[in-house]
């Protein structure tokens, strides 16, 4: 039996908590697992060993490797973490259901007791971040502790720092044993709780900005702290830092971006606070000054079951195929997703409840705002790729999408899923050359410099090449006839996981001079083309013809049918442009969801369907045996990192209910559902007609625009599609029917 707990980062309130005044503190998603074990490999760490002997038990083995990188410790409370997980291992192990929350709270007492035990001058905040995950704000209450789960405000960016060295807590909490009577010290004291109090009532009113200023204030009290104790807590990295990335030094005031040391000793791990993420130039800045981007995230989960085979159980509880979900309520529905994908429900709320973006973010973001127009955030369920069940984000206005995907992937899953791969992510950077006299000399001139022009390329992007991307190639081609005098130069760059526009514009502007002066020539437009064919996405899926049937007609039929459909489309550019249309519908809201540039993608996909010279389908379907084989490709630049993921936190949010850890991961959830979209509605035209389903589904809409609301929305529009009179006008009279009213009546109810 085993069980794990997640690792903590301090916020604000370090020190103050120590005298009952509020901290704010985050569990973070690296784990120490604790196991029930034979005596012989039993841990010697005392909080672990005071755990078992509160309990009354063998003292289980500890695994706390994940909590150290690079041979030590990230100061992630791994002391309070691996008693957490030990007093749940050995709680799990009589039985206890570690996700009953009086399990959890009986657990985060004995754990508490037991490293005060060891630590007797520690606040506890460390052990209640790890049994309660989230963030926490805690309090201590004479012997006890009080912690409350919080949310973090939607506009909240923080990122983790490693520092390339350890620092020690315990040597600041001894320099202020011995000196805590001093008016200095008890004035910078009372300056730490002020900022613990401000932290928490900005979280109270969910405000980021208000809590980047109480984390700015925290960090002022604490360099005040420290230079009375003579001992530095914050390390001189932090100064480095400011001075390289231009940020007003702290001391004076109100700042945009804090950076903030976790904990009472400087720290080994330094926090990126602001409103926003930190840009590309800026990670590779923070990284010189000896401060490396530190992979963590905010753990929803507290102390929790975790087996040997953990890994593969979570794998298999993250399930897509949630029956009967159209028919819970929201609330039942955003719990059933937060369970599934792993998802905290107070961040999932926060994010999605109100359109996922204020006015003010409204207004930063693009010209001319006046307000927010929202659109539907819905998921698709039932998708699974290559082995694994993905849950898929899509926002989108039109009715019947995301019924169709998600029952379209039902029928996939029982062929076995969809299979997938993606090329790597590369987008081209384009460079225009005018008025080449001799093509010749440019393209044997341009062709020597390769090395050269691939080097100025990656110059122009450090931050990318620091993460593995860059240029990789280059190809000079010759447009028009010799009047023309023109020439392009793709240089092809890596983006990893971003979608690449403005890296690869920077390329294609750092390399033009150069480029012109090579080819003798006049340089024109420099800007990356969304025709990203080298950076493409193919699917592919085998339905048995059983999982086609209706109650009308056989599998076998309805595969002839879409098979006779799909060659239409071969065949027939009108009919390939609505084909194509449907994969989009799917592909599309996707895209959108994960605040991704779908129109970047639908200017890429069209173009590739008209790369031969006549527009074709994307994707392709043939009866093989007993099976139905569907087959799409298409280029997909997306990313998962930088444009709108940093200021809207419902796309952050769909990025994470997804899973997908690398762009390319993404690229094939869109594409499976951009199948699944394509699938669906084939299977439609082939059996009962596209309007049966959709009409269905759009005669809700209907029903609410009659005056419907409540029970009355489906029994309306039941009705309206039982006589064929899906229209604003039936709507009103079969509510007026239900309610037993003149049929005039419901014009004024709708008005």
């Amino acid at each position: 039996m085993s069980a794990r707990a997640p690792g903590k980062l301090f916020v604000t309130g370090a020190y103050a908590v120590l005298d009952g005044h509020p901290a704010v503190v985050l569990a973070v998603d690296r784990y120490v697992t604790a196991r029930v074990v034979e005596y012989e490999h039993a841990s010697t760490r005392p909080e672990v060993v005071a755990v078992a002997r509160r309990l009354d038990a063998d003292v289980p083995a500890i695994d706390a490797s994940p909590l150290e990188e690079r041979g030590r410790k990230l100061g992630l409370g791994s002391s309070a973490a691996a008693a957490v997980a030990a007093a749940g291992a050995i709680l799990a192990f009589r039985g206890e259901d570690l996700d009953d929350a009086s399990v959890r709270r009986q657990v985060l007492d004995i754990a508490l007791a037991a490293h005060r035990d060891v630590q007797p001058r520690g606040s506890g905040a460390d052990v209640a971040a790890a049994a309660l995950g989230g963030a926490v704000i805690v309090r201590k209450s004479g012997e006890g502790l009080d912690a409350s789960p919080v949310t973090l405000p939607p506009r909240l960016c923080w990122h983790a720092l490693a520092l390339s060295r350890s620092m020690r807590t315990s040597d600041a909490l001894d320099a202020l044993a011995t000196r805590s009577s001093e008016r200095e010290v008890a004035r910078a004291l009372a300056a730490i709780a002020e900022a613990a109090h401000a932290g928490e009532d900005a979280l109270q009113r969910g405000s980021a900005e208000e809590f980047v200023a109480a984390g700015a204030a925290h960090v002022r009290a604490l360099a005040s702290l420290g230079q009375t104790l003579d001992r530095p807590l914050a390390p001189p990295e932090l100064d480095r830092a400011r001075q390289v990335l231009g940020l007003r030094p702290i001391a004076e005031g109100a700042a945009d971006v804090v950076l903030l040391p976790s904990g009472a000793g400087g720290g080994d791990v330094v926090l990126w606070l602001a409103t926003r993420a930190p840009s590309d130039d800026e990670l590779v800045a923070l990284a010189k000054a000896g401060l490396e981007p530190l992979r963590l995230s905010l753990s929803s989960r507290g102390v929790h079951r975790a087996d040997a085979g953990d890994a593969e159980r979570k794998e298999m509880a993250r399930t897509s195929r949630i029956p009967g979900f159209f028919k819970l309520s929201v609330e039942a529905r955003r719990r059933a997703i937060a369970e599934s994908a792993d998802l905290n429900m107070h961040e999932l709320d926060a994010a999605i409840s109100h359109g996922g973006l204020d006015v003010s973010t409204s207004d930063k973001t693009i010209e001319n705002v006046i307000g927010v127009y929202a659109l539907p955030f819905a998921t698709t369920l039932n998708v699974r790729i290559n082995g694994h069940d993905v849950i898929a984000p899509m926002v989108v206005e039109e009715p019947s999408v995301v019924a169709a995907a998600s029952n379209a992937a039902r029928i996939v899953r029982e062929g076995g899923g969809f299979t997938a791969e993606a090329d790597e992510p590369i987008v081209a950077a384009q460079v225009q050359l005018l008025e080449v006299h001799d093509v010749e000399d440019a393209h044997r001139a341009i062709e020597a410099a390769r090395a050269e022009i691939l080097a100025k390329a990656d110059a122009a992007v450090p931050g990318l090449v620091a993460r593995g991307g860059g240029a990789r190639d280059l190809r000079a081609r010759t447009l028009g006839g010799p009047e023309d005098q023109m020439m392009v130069v793709d240089v092809f760059v890596d983006c990893r996981d971003a979608m690449g526009a403005n890296l690869v514009n920077s390329v294609a502007e750092a390399i033009g001079g150069r480029l012109a002066e090579l080819a003798h020539a006049r340089v024109g437009f420099r800007i990356l083309s969304n025709l990203c064919d080298r950076r493409c996405v193919r699917v592919r899926c085998r339905v048995p013809f059983e999982a086609l049937a209706t109650d009308d007609m056989s599998g076998a039929q309805v595969a002839r049918g879409m098979e006779e459909g799909s060659r239409f489309a071969e065949l027939d550019s009108y009919r390939a442009t609505t084909h194509n249309k449907g994969i989009m519908n799917g592909v599309d809201a996707v895209v959108m969801a994960t605040g991704n540039d779908w129109r970047a993608v639908e200017a890429g996909a069209h173009a590739f369907a008209a790369r031969d010279g006549r527009y074709k389908p994307l994707a392709t379907w043939r009866r093989e045996q007993n099976h139905l084989v569907g087959s799409l490709e298409l280029p997909l630049a997306l990313g998962i990192v930088g444009g709108t993921l940093r200021i809207h936190p419902a796309a952050r949010l769909a990025l994470k209910m997804t899973g997908a850890r690398t762009a390319m991961e993404l690229a094939m959830l869109a594409a499976c559902v951009g199948l699944s979209s394509n699938l669906a509605a084939l299977r439609a035209m082939a059996s009962d007609g596209i309007q049966r389903g959709h009409m269905g589904l759009h005669a809700r809409s209907v029903a609410s625009a009659a005056g419907a609301t409540g029970d009355l929305v489906e029994k309306v529009a039941k009705r309206i599609c039982e006589l064929g009179d899906v229209t604003v006008d039936g709507a009103r009279r079969a509510l007026a029917a239900e309610l037993d009213l003149p049929p005039t009546s419901t014009t004024v109810l709708a008005e």
